[in-house]
């Protein structure tokens, strides 16, 4: 079997999925090295009670270093200004281990802060440059499965850790700066790819293709939904998963009494729990995106979120330890970090790295610093691991909402997308009802009974008009006429499912198909899937794929749809 099948990519995004994958790889490999090496002599020589402070050194460091990233972006193109944050990354490795060997690990708070402030830093324009890479309905399959790297690193990190290749753990930072050095050779590869994505790019009529930053995106971080939407659920996520990590850290710290039994606790939870991520989310990440959706994939962190916090809170132990520690961790990466990114590619290019500034190198670490001197204060009430994870269930409750939001604000985002391609002029107020959940017609149908007719006759009409639903929702073969054909049958459902908008859904798709341009016939496709359930989703992405295959000249198409 070809590799891009078992990941359950199409072999037109595998190259530059493979290429992306081996970077971000090597970019884990060093960041959880250097995490957990850190970690463990902080636990071991300070313990949790300091974390709070960390937190807030942190966060503030944080807010210079956005500062720092503002500037670099200033004139410079995404790609280099990728480089310099990863070289950032790696000298502060390098400096981190020249201080620890040289017996200054009395700065133990200033070094945690150091080295998860050089990763973020580098995380922070991770989410704008890898956006460019993959169209919009590529990038809910191939960006999961890029992040499959994230466990795969975190399991030879483990390994690493479980090992004990050196007499002192911090030597570990040298193979976190050798991972670095790694990265920077695979680099020129990498931004060669690039250049391979039909991806539209929506820029400042005077911006280069590469990206710089410009001053019109600002005007967007102000007033685009999404931007606002993503700001609320992204703030929840930093509270909850602060939280989650010191109520896990309370078992952690009872459980081992030394830095090395603390390091290899954690290399062999990194191996197993690690293994199992990576094996689900490189064969059914991308998998688990098409049948399911994003929104609704998103939607289960935040269900987990609130499982792991009751779990700590009704049995405190090392099963629940781990099962805390992997949402916190790996299942963020498998379900909520692609979604993340994918949001991001929602928004118009020239506002993206803007929006990343404002919601990652800004509101992420006030956030921070909330939930650090929110911890602080717990802790000067003597409320212990065991109530902090009660109240973390509520807490979850709240991110569950945010999510819920953060969910519309995508599917809204995919229409005011498409549009700008499109370079249509109607504003998000009036594209807005397209997405309206429930749709305006059903809250119409008074009577019981003919709302529930009104159910009954969607789904009918899509069994009647796709026997192929029956038989697992994915078309495999049809004749090009039959194929357009069907393009009509999937608009009518459309209407059923969202009457208000389909009119002005049609009309874009007609100019997607018209134009013939990858990027803007999937963008369609995209925002047709959101619209329907996940079955017929299914069904409209393979019409989509299996008019790409055969090579379908989409003008004919379009004009039907037109009349």
């Amino acid at each position: 079997m070809a590799p891009w099948r078992i990941f359950g990519l199409p072999a037109g995004q595998w190259r530059r999925a493979l290429l992306l994958w081996l970077l971000l790889f090597l970019l884990t490999l060093a960041f959880e090295l250097g995490s957990d090496v850190i970690k463990a002599l902080f636990l071991n020589r300070i313990g949790t009670k300091a974390l709070p402070p960390a937190f807030v050194l942190e966060a503030s460091l944080r807010l210079l270093a956005t500062v720092l990233y503002f500037f670099l972006l200033r004139h410079r193109s995404y790609a280099r200004v990728m480089v310099v944050t990863t070289i950032l990354y790696g000298v502060t490795l390098g400096f981190l281990l020249t201080m620890l060997q040289s017996g200054s690990s009395d700065q133990l708070t200033l070094f945690f802060a150091l080295e998860q402030v050089g990763f973020k830093l580098l995380m922070l324009h991770w989410g704008v440059y890898v956006v460019d890479f993959f169209t919009v309905g590529e990038s809910s399959t191939a960006i999961p499965a890029v992040y499959s790297a994230q466990p795969f690193g975190a399991v030879i990190a483990g390994v690493l850790l479980a090992w004990e290749p050196f007499d002192d753990i911090s030597w570990l930072l040298l193979v976190g700066v050798a991972a670095i050095a790694g990265a920077l050779a695979v680099y020129p590869a990498v931004h060669r790819a690039r250049k391979e994505s039909p991806r539209v790019l929506l820029a400042e009529p005077e911006e280069d293709d590469d990206g710089t930053l410009e001053p019109g995106g600002w005007s967007y971080v102000l007033r685009a939904p999404v931007v606002r939407y993503m700001a609320l659920a992204t703030v929840s996520l930093v509270l909850v998963r602060a939280v989650l990590q010191v109520s896990a850290s309370y078992v952690l710290e009872n459980q081992f009494q030394t830095a090395r039994g603390i390091g290899a606790f954690l290399g062999y939870y990194k191996v197993y729990s690690n293994v199992l991520v990576f094996g689900l989310q490189a064969t059914l990440a991308a998998r688990a995106m098409r049948r399911f959706s994003p929104p609704r994939v998103n939607l289960s962190y935040a269900l987990l979120a609130i499982a792991a916090f009751a779990a700590l809170f009704a049995v405190p132990g090392n099963a629940t330890l781990i099962f805390a520690e992997s949402v916190r961790n790996e299942w963020k990466s498998l379900l909520k970090t692609p979604f993340s990114v994918m949001m991001y590619g929602t928004m118009a290019d020239y506002a993206r790295a803007p929006a990343r500034i404002a919601i990652f190198g800004v509101l992420v670490p006030l956030a921070g610093i909330v939930a650090g001197l929110g911890m602080m204060g717990v802790q000067r009430l003597g409320i212990g691991g065991h109530y902090l994870a009660l109240a973390g269930v509520g807490l979850g409750v709240l991110f569950l909402g945010a999510t819920l939001l953060q969910n519309r604000a995508y599917k809204v985002a995919l229409v005011e997308l498409l549009r700008g391609k499109l370079k249509l002029s109607e504003r998000t107020q009036t594209t807005s009802t397209l997405m309206r959940i429930p749709d305006g017609r059903l809250l119409d149908v008074r009577n019981a009974r003919q709302r529930v007719d009104y159910l009954l006759i969607r789904s009918r009409l899509a069994r009647r008009l796709f026997p192929e639903l029956v038989a697992g929702g994915e078309v495999r073969e049809l004749a090009e006429a039959d194929l357009i054909e069907r393009l009509e049958e999937l608009l009518l459902l459309v209407e059923l499912y969202r009457p208000r908008g389909a009119p002005r859904l049609r009309g874009m798709l007609v100019a997607a198909l018209a134009d013939q341009r990858v990027d803007l016939m999937d963008n369609a496709f995209e925002v047709v899937r959101s619209v329907l359930p996940p079955r017929i989703a299914r069904y409209a992405s393979s019409l989509l794929q299996l008019g790409l295959e055969k090579g379908v000249h989409w003008q004919e198409g379009a004009a039907r749809l037109s009349h």
